[in-house]
């Protein structure tokens, strides 16, 4: 999660600077920056089933039903979900500890489960041994 918000701040940062030693508007552009970048990581575990960070951790996301990958449109629709609730008072973090699955509520929501593979290094872009 440290890599997926690393990325969406160095987007946002220079928009943020800019904006505040400008005195103009050009800040909130920053956010909407920030959002293709999560946009483009969603549609990333979509497709493949993973982003740069779950790359990383060593897992991938798969659809319940099928175990395949889920789509972008349900992607974006996961990572909106994880968004929304890491706010309902960390119960994004607490779920999976009495779910009999280990899922998160955005997990059950989608119904998505995320499953351990092999680590790879950090990248922008999935390899194609990630497909």
């Amino acid at each position: 999660m440290i890599i997926d918000y690393a990325c969406q701040l160095v987007v946002l940062l220079p928009f943020i600077v800019l904006g505040n030693l400008t005195h103009s508007a050009i800040g909130p552009l920053g956010y909407l920056a920030a959002l293709g970048v999560f946009v483009c990581f969603a549609v990333q575990i979509g497709e493949t089933g993973q982003s740069r960070e779950v790359r990383v951790a060593g897992v991938t996301c798969v659809s319940m039903t099928t175990g395949s990958t889920i789509g972008s449109g349900t992607g974006i629709g996961r990572g909106f979900a994880t968004y929304i609730n890491g706010f309902v008072c960390g119960v994004r973090w607490l779920f999976p500890l009495w779910d009999a699955k280990k899922q998160t509520l955005a997990d059950v929501i989608i119904s998505t489960l995320v499953c351990v593979v092999p680590k790879q290094s950090f990248g922008l872009i999935p390899s194609s041994a990630a497909r």
